[in-house]
């Protein structure tokens, strides 16, 4: 059942509008964005829609079509019930958001539906927040900056949900385009196109089904190992930066001796990190997927023994991947659990769903999820 098919028998009317905002991988630049760093992600063909109906009073209901579950509050309550769900928490944080810098607020009904896996890794939080910004702000009919919603959409993470996220997943849901990546400069938040043409390969996505609950927790330590490689850096180069990714490799290599173990190896994935992303864009911009490939296996030997933010099942989805023969891969989000990527050639795409599954089952015990995906345009009104 599609959306407004859903939508009208729940509340037995048409949707007014209808926003559609995906999920995302990260080619290359993991862990950087925190780090004033580079990052280039591309939005997927996995999607979270909203269909939205007017009310005539204050009242939010909501249908949510993957959990089968309903909930409803009143505009003039927005804040935090801790018997709230999760996913109800979210809805209320864009009202909650958006009542904040002003956008005027309306009763309406609500239906979610989506196909984004929930704890993969592909940014199924931030396409809800910015599917659901973009549906109410629509409804409101006011003029917005396109470039206020990454922004709104990561406030209603830190401040109302209490996720110290970063800006990647929010800046691609709403900027991506189709058959190209988003190289974000996070130390400005300016970003640029560059073109993803995979020609005769295909991206298939390799979700480990592994639980990630040792993310958050290692997340907040690495931001905090940074924090303090850079404070060190600093006193040692004589300057005040603000971010590791301002600091150059010349400066880098004439410090890192002053670095403790283990903040070297953080500070020395995030420095080689940075660099694989420029390099990843000359590749792309040459058509030389061979180059862009092992970068990506150079990347996850970082996370893996640098970065330390790997994991069994994951390094085995790499090393079953590998194995086969394809282009590259890498393990793509904040690690422990979720996703890898594989750029694969396109005829070899059966072969290594039933090659990699088998083999990674055989290591691990848990049946993958593997998805062929395309690079599409960002989020947007349907």
């Amino acid at each position: 059942m599609d959306i407004v098919d859903l939508h009208k028998k729940i509340y037995d009317k048409i949707p007014r509008f209808i926003s559609q905002s995906p999920g995302r991988v990260n080619i290359i630049g993991e862990h950087t964005d925190y780090n004033g760093g580079y990052a280039l992600p591309v939005a997927i063909d996995r999607y979270i829609e909203i269909a939205l109906s007017p009310r005539n009073d204050s009242l939010v209901r909501i249908y949510s079509g993957n959990f089968k579950k309903e909930g409803e509050f009143s505009i003039s309550d927005l804040g935090i019930t801790q018997d709230d769900e999760l996913w109800l928490k979210y809805v209320k944080g864009a009202f909650w958001v958006l009542e904040d810098v002003g956008i005027p607020l309306y009763g309406v009904d609500l239906t979610i539906l989506g196909n984004v896996p929930v704890g993969a890794g592909l940014s199924s939080s931030a396409a809800l927040t910015v599917s659901l910004l973009l549906a109410i702000i629509s409804y409101a009919g006011v003029l917005y900056d396109k470039k206020l919603i990454p922004l709104y959409a990561q406030r209603i993470e830190n401040e109302y949900i209490g996720v110290n996220c970063g800006l990647m997943d929010q800046i691609i849901s709403v900027f991506g385009k189709k058959n190209n990546a988003l190289f974000i400069d996070f130390k400005t938040l300016n970003f640029s196109h560059i073109p993803f043409e995979l020609g005769d390969k295909s991206l298939i996505i390799f979700n480990t089904k592994a639980s990630r609950s040792l993310a958050s927790s290692a997340y907040n330590e690495r931001r905090t190992e940074c924090e303090k490689g850079l404070d060190i850096l600093n006193k040692c180069i004589g300057k005040e930066y603000k971010y590791l990714g301002e600091i150059s490799l010349e400066e880098f290599e004439s410090c890192k001796d002053k670095l403790p173990t283990p903040i070297n190896k953080r500070v020395t994935h995030v420095i080689n990190e940075n660099m694989r992303v420029k390099k990843a864009c000359e590749y792309l911009e040459k058509k030389n997927l061979v180059g862009l490939g092992e970068i990506l296996f150079s990347a996850h030997d970082s996370l893996a023994n640098l970065y330390k933010v790997s994991s069994y099942e994951l390094d085995t989805a790499v090393n079953v991947a590998k194995n086969f023969g394809v282009i590259g891969a890498r393990m793509t989000g904040a690690g422990f659990g979720g996703c890898t990527i594989n750029i694969v050639k396109k005829e070899d795409v059966e072969d290594f769903s039933i090659y990699t599954r088998r083999e990674y089952q055989k290591k691990t015990g848990i049946n993958p999820e593997i998805y062929k995906v395309e690079v599409v345009d960002g989020a947007h009104i349907l």
